[in-house]
């Protein structure tokens, strides 16, 4: 995949209940990376109070997915 490197800022969508206008996604930093189909572990940077009972903050084994979908990463959009 191209681009997929430690060091690389991607969107996360969490597991937790989304409230309050919340999308559950979160960036995260790659630390690890499997294999060039983007199995990958992350930090994520949480927010807060919306985010306690997502703990631990890293991620192992996290699968890549084109559209943003619960429990994998995806690329930021292009600004």
């Amino acid at each position: 995949m191209k681009g997929l490197a430690v060091g690389r800022i991607v969107y996360y969508r969490m597991t937790i209940p989304q409230v309050n206008g919340d999308t559950g996604i979160r960036p995260a930093i790659i630390t690890h990376v499997f294999n060039e189909d983007g199995l990958v572990n992350l930090v994520l940077f949480l927010d807060g109070s919306y985010d306690r009972t997502e703990i631990p903050t890293s991620k192992t084994s996290i699968g890549y997915a084109s559209e943003d979908k619960v429990g994998y990463w995806h690329w930021p959009p292009m600004v």
